[in-house]
Parts: structure tokens; sequence; C-alpha cells
């Protein structure tokens, strides 16, 4: 896929997604009609993302609050699962199973417990799971969601095998919820979670895995005390691949989400963390409510026009033509943001400087033009 197939493969797929979701496919089947290489893999795009949307959220809690619904929680609290966790309250809901805040009797810890129903002790989806928890142990850090272990319950009221997913409990919400609630940030606001969101991101790349599916709804605002500040945190691990270099599993993409694909996840070929950095500055596009950055001129509204050069250089069609880490472009972003507030601060100082001057000026003038007045000698006629 050439480049330009590439952006209009985008243009089409993204104004799709705008169509109501029964009229979606009958819209890239008329605007891709005379090209049907084309025209299959926008229909496999819209397949992905409908599976997508179908799926439990995220592994880590989608929204730290009562949930309300009609039908109560399959486990009410005090329920205790595989002998270990016991269930406080129900958090979410999906298609594979729910979420709950439960304690580890263990740990002696508040946890969240992602509940996954209808999987097979020999199935795909169970050795996902595995794998997910065997990547996302290897990092450790502030700004991504920490997962436990993997566990099993045995319901014997309906004979069935139940995984259970242990992970951080965060108090918060998604990026996705705050953007859908509150609106587009500006680049001042957005800073301070672009970078929380990079160290993250960095070091989920620096422990050999590439995440494969950052989005906003992947990253969680976790409250901080009563500061009101908020720490964003990357979370799930389920699209994730390990980045050993010549690892036949970590050539091909298992996919992600289509509208955050970099060309090479949707063209299922070779990824590197380079795909990651792709899906970083759609994010941050969407985080400051501007056009994607293959449309983006400098001087964008919300955003310096350093910002907008950095961003298209994400979104460079070649992998090795992007910024090679997540920390790179955010030290871009900060010295950019940092040039602007020294020249706005040289600019402050000058002008008030001026004034200064000028105020100067017009009182030691005032005093001359006094001073002259009254020695001025009398005339005499």
């Amino acid at each position: 896929m050439t480049p330009e197939r590439w952006e209009k493969l985008k243009e089409i797929f993204g104004s799709a997604l705008e169509c109501e979701p029964a009229e979606r496919e009958a819209f890239v089947r008329e605007a891709a009609k005379d090209d049907p290489e084309l025209l299959s893999e926008l229909l496999r795009l819209l397949e992905e993302s409908d599976r997508d949307s179908k799926l439990l959220s995220r592994p880590a809690l989608t929204r730290a609050r009562p949930l309300e619904s009609d039908e109560g929680p399959r486990f009410p609290p005090a329920t205790v699962l595989a002998g270990r966790f016991r269930i406080v309250r129900l958090i979410a809901r999906g298609g594979m199973g729910e979420v709950y805040e439960a304690e580890d009797l263990e740990l002696g810890e508040r946890i969240a417990l992602k509940a996954i129903r209808r999987i097979a002790p020999d199935s795909e989806l169970l050795a996902l799971f595995k794998k997910e928890v065997q990547l996302a142990r290897r990092v450790t850090h502030p700004n991504v969601c920490r997962i436990f272990d993997l566990a099993q319950h045995e319901d014997s009221v309906n004979g069935t095998t139940i995984m259970l997913l242990s992970m951080e409990l965060l108090e918060g919400y998604t990026l996705s919820e705050h953007l859908r609630e509150t609106g587009p940030l500006n680049f001042r606001d957005a800073l301070p979670l672009i970078e929380d969101i990079a160290a993250g991101l960095q070091a989920v790349h620096d422990a050999g895995i590439i995440h494969g599916d950052l989005k906003p709804g992947n990253v969680m605002l976790a409250s901080q005390g009563s500061e009101g500040k908020a720490r964003a945190v990357v979370m799930d691990f389920g699209m994730a691949l390990p980045a050993t270099p010549g690892s036949p599993e970590s050539s091909v993409s298992r996919g992600g989400t289509p509208e955050y694909l970099s060309p090479e996840q949707a063209q299922r070929g070779p990824v590197t963390p380079a795909a990651d950095v792709y899906s970083f500055a759609l994010m941050i596009a969407d985080m400051l409510g501007v056009p994607r950055p293959s449309r983006l001129k400098p001087g964008a509204a919300r955003m310096p026009s350093r910002w907008a050069r950095a961003l298209r250089r994400c979104l460079e069609f070649e992998p090795s033509r992007r910024y090679g880490r997540p920390a790179e472009l955010a030290a871009t972003l900060r010295r950019t943001a940092d040039y602007r507030r020294r020249a706005w601060r040289r600019a402050a100082a000058i002008t008030v400087a001026a004034t200064i001057g000028i105020l100067v000026a017009i009182v030691v003038l005032g005093r001359t033009e006094r001073s002259q007045g009254t020695s001025r000698p009398a005339v005499v006629r």
C-alpha cells in the first residue's frame, strides 16, 4: 500500500465511522466500488471496529463509580472467588464479563478484578489473557496500570470455570470519557497528560513490549488525593506484542482499534514501537480537538505550529521516519511549550520595561519644564 492509498483508506474509513453503524458497509462499498482491493481492506477494518466495540471495554476500570443497571451483579458483595478475592462492588459490565472492586485476602489490598465468562480452558481467548498477564507484569511504572495475576474460579452453581484477572484499582475515568464530557484540551493543559502517557509508553517499550492498541479509551485519568490533579495511566495489554527483533510472534500485529492503527498494523505487516508512536500522535490530536495531523497546517487552533510539525512526523508512512521514542516526542513538545512561555515572558518584560521607560521620560520631561519655568528671567519692558 502506498502512502497515497493509505491516506485515501483513512479518509473513507473515517467518514464511514461518522455514519450510523447500519449504514457503514453501504457507504464504503459505494466509496470504493472501483477499487476491490481497497474495498476489501475497508470491510475488514469495519469488521474489526465492530468486534472491538462489543468487547468489555478495558481490563482496567472504565469508571470507578457505581454501575446503574436493572440487572444485579453476577457476584454480589461479600462473595469470595477462587478462595481469595472478596467482592466489594460491581464497577462495569460488558460482553465478556464484569469488572469488580474486590479485596485480595492474600495481599490485604483493594484491587480491580475482571471476571471473564464463557471461556474454555483450552481456548485461544484464555491464551491471550495469559499472554496479557505475562507481558504486562514486566512493567512497573506509575503511568502504567499494574496487572497482578490470573486465577480460576469454579462456579459450582452453573458448573463453569470463570477466569479472574486481578489488576491495580484506579479511581477515575478514561481519557475518552473526559474528552467526551468536557471537550478538547488546550495544549498547556494537555501537555502534563501527554508527558505522563509518553513516560508510561516509554516504560512499556523499554520492557520490550509493543502496546499495539493505544487510544483515549486505554488511558485512565486516575485521581490523586484532594489536589484535583489526574495521573494518566496507560492500560490494556490485550493487543500487546513482544518487541524482540526477529521474533515470529512480534512480526505481525493481531489488530487493535482501526481508528488508531498505524499503516503497518492495518496491513498486518511487521510492527515496531514506531506503531505506538503513530497511534500516540492520533490520540494527541484528539485530545486537542484538531484535525488528524495528516491534514494539520502550521498555526492550527489549540496548538503551536511546531506541535503540528512534530505530530505530522509521527504520522509518516514509513516507521523509520517517525520519532523513535515516545519520550523524544514528549521532550519536543515540552521544549516548544517552554520556548513559547519564555518568549511570552520576554515580550511581557520588554513591554513593561518600555512602559516604565516612557513613564520615566514623561516624569523627567515634566520636571525639566517646571524647572525651566521657575528660573526663566523676567522680561523688563
